[in-house]
């Protein structure tokens, strides 16, 4: 098992294609997703591992206003990622992969991160983001397991494409492309000797 990633899905009427790499959306519609789970695996002999997945959500520190409450800070989840990676440090367990996931949340219920359909086109939308732990786990003691991969507490840095050129009124600037990106996290990782657990894109 190389890595597990959820992803997320249009859902037309009657059928789901997830095989599909382009579709459209219209604007100001009600459109439905879904989420699915993507594995991405060698064939070899049986390992005999359980898939798991853990979800860490940002806790309500006060009501605020408007209907949108305070939550958490991004650090903080991820202290609590920290927390739990302490606790399964036996032998077979293995990390596959962290992504951060949007939540569509009405703040009247409590977040429910194994509901794999919602739907987009409201006016006024709210999300919060949540970290979700895929690993594996050895289900046969008897074979000789792979120690834990995780080595010290997790941290994050995030890259932000540098503004090229300015702003104008009827453009947005312009910003470094991907290459130009992956090269400044390519010398940070050499200054740094940081070992990387995972690298994600995302909105």
């Amino acid at each position: 098992m190389i890595t597990i990633e959820t992803v997320t899905l249009q859902v037309k009427p009657g059928s789901v294609q997830p095989d599909i790499t382009t579709w459209s959306e219209r604007g100001g519609f009600l459109e439905s997703y879904t989420q699915m789970l993507r594995i991405f695996f060698v064939v070899r002999p049986p390992a005999y591992n359980s898939i798991g997945l853990a979800d860490f959500v940002p806790a309500v520190s006060d009501n605020g206003s408007y209907r949108v409450p305070r939550v958490e800070r991004f650090l903080v989840v991820l202290d609590k990622v920290n927390a739990w990676l302490t606790q399964q440090r036996p032998s077979g367990f293995r990390l596959t992969n962290i992504q951060t996931l949007l939540y569509k949340q009405n703040w009247s219920e409590n977040m429910d991160t194994l509901q794999m359909l919602y739907v987009e086109g409201d006016i006024y939308p709210f999300y919060a983001r949540y970290i979700r732990v895929a690993f594996v786990v050895s289900r046969k003691p008897s074979l000789p397991s792979s120690p834990s991969n995780v080595r010290g507490p997790l941290t994050t840095k995030l890259f932000v494409p540098e503004m090229l050129g300015t702003p104008g009124c009827c453009n947005p600037g312009t910003f470094e492309n991907q290459i130009q990106l992956r090269q400044r996290l390519d010398e940070w990782m050499k200054a740094t000797a940081a070992k990387v657990v995972g690298i994600e894109p995302f909105r």
